[in-house]
């Protein structure tokens, strides 16, 4: 069960009401709009942020490397289609 925690506005720091289920609040005193986000799901965010961060890496890396295997595999497509399996090892 969520605990409850005492939210005051980021513009003002007037107190924010929240009814269950809500995530958008908006300020009674500066009508500021503020997003509420549980710890579950400011976890999760933070987490789905890294596994995003780690993909773009991977990809980056994908990248850098691929000219270097399509240049192997040209080469040991060549060595084969030649009938030299000793060259398309090396």
């Amino acid at each position: 069960m969520p605990e409850a925690v005492a939210v005051r506005c980021p513009s003002c720091g007037a107190p924010l009401s929240q009814t269950e289920g809500t995530f958008i609040v908006k300020c009674s005193f500066c009508d500021s709009e503020c997003r509420l986000v549980s710890k579950e799901a400011g976890a999760q965010a933070r987490e789905t942020s890294e596994l995003f961060s780690r993909m773009r890496e991977s990809e980056r890396i994908e990248a850098e490397v691929r000219p270097r295997i399509e240049e192997l595999n040209g080469k040991m497509s060549g060595a084969l289609a030649e009938g030299d399996k000793e060259k398309a090892v090396r």
